[in-house]
This record gives structure tokens, sequence and C-alpha cells, in this order.
């Protein structure tokens, strides 16, 4: 079992076609664990649903956090999820605890943590964000991730949370009732297809020929 990919990670690679694909778990086994670009929107959300959050110091904080291109693209993401919070009831909750899940027999390990936990109107919450264009993200990957992560947790007796995607590029929220009905399916198909990269990036090594059995009394072999 290799190093747990987080959950964005997981994303991405469920989005990609197989050679690229490929290319990138060659990345992710290779260890190093990847540069966290989106790791200052992850630590500023959750403090945006704070009672009398002040959101313009939430701002600065990204600006603190990083630079260039990485501190545009985390403050764009920033405001979106601004924008989807604005008007809303929401509470801050205790988060989910981290959880490692094998992706079926694929050989990969899935870090699933889940960026902000709240309640609205006595539901509880936790969210993903999704920041990035590269790739955008289809229907089809948001159902086989959703219904990973929130599976995942339902496994482990954490039924109460409602399980959402933000995908702050296209500005929409993918909940559970949305993930399409033939998402175990194409669950199915990636698990097998992650499989094959995996046997591929990993060949087994050819077992060695027996050495000849030593009979009792017979001369030992030179």
């Amino acid at each position: 079992m290799a190093k747990p990919i987080g959950f964005s990670a997981f994303l991405k690679l469920l989005e990609l076609s197989d050679g690229p694909r490929r290319t990138e778990l060659r990345k992710k086994l290779g260890g190093g664990g990847g540069f966290q670009y989106w790791r200052p929107v992850q630590i500023v959300a959750p403090k945006a649903i704070l009672p009398a959050a002040n959101i313009e110091i939430l701002k600065k904080k990204i600006d603190g956090l990083c630079s260039g291109h990485q501190q545009q693209y985390n403050k764009n993401a920033f405001a979106a999820f601004c924008k989807w919070i604005t008007g809303k009831p929401i509470k801050p909750s205790a988060a989910l605890p981290t959880i490692d899940i094998p992706f079926g027999n694929s050989g990969l390990l899935v870090h699933l943590k889940p960026d902000i936990s709240f309640e609205i109107d006595g539901n509880l919450f936790s969210m993903n964000l999704w920041a990035t264009t590269k790739p955008l993200l289809t229907a089809n990957t948001l159902s086989i991730g959703l219904l990973f992560s929130a599976s995942a947790y339902k496994a482990q007796g954490y039924e109460s949370h409602k399980h959402v995607i933000l995908d702050t590029i296209r500005d929409r929220l993918f909940r559970e009732e949305d993930i399409l009905p033939n998402a175990i399916h194409l669950l199915k198909d990636k698990v097998d297809a992650f499989k094959k990269d995996w046997d591929v990036l990993n060949p087994i090594p050819p077992a060695s020929p027996d050495r000849p059995t030593e009979q009792p009394g017979a001369p030992k072999q030179p």
C-alpha cells in the first residue's frame, strides 16, 4: 500500500484520462507528497464561518501564506466560498476525523479530511473545496468522489453528516442528492483502471527458481 493521497489529488486522478493519470500516479507513488497548493484557502475558509469573522483580515491572511499565481487562485477560491456562505445561518461544528481508506483493491490509499464542517438549520455538513481549473471536474468525477467519501465515513459510524463538494471554479455545490444513479458502476470501473495502473507501476518481480531439495545423507550441492 502506498502513502495516502489527499482527496483533491484523488479527484484529479479520477478526472484524468489513462495516459496523464498514469503519469500523475507515478509522481504520487514516487513520494514527497507534492506541493500543498491549496493549503492557504483550506486554512482560512473554516475561520470564515466563525462568529464575528472578519473576511478582510482573512483575505490578508492568504496574502501572508503565499504569493504570485498561488495567491491569486487561493484568493479566488476563498471569494467563491465567501459568496456561498453569505446570508446562510451557518454555525461551526466539530470536524469529522481524518481517515485513510483503500480505494477498493487498486493499491491506492485515500486520505479523507473534510475542509469545513458546519451546521445549517440543525443539519450537519462536511465540505471539501475544489479550487483548480486543472482539470475541470465532471459530474462523473464529483459523483465517484462524493460517493466514496460519504460511504467511507458512514462505514466508520459517522452517519450524521451530509457530504458536499463546493466547486469554487464553476460556483456550484455538489451534494449527495446530485450523485449520478450509475455512480457505483463508475466507481468500480475506476478501481479497475487504477488497479491496472498500479500493476504497471509496481510490477511483481519473477519468483526465483527453487533449489533442488537435499535428501538426508546425500552429498551437499557444490
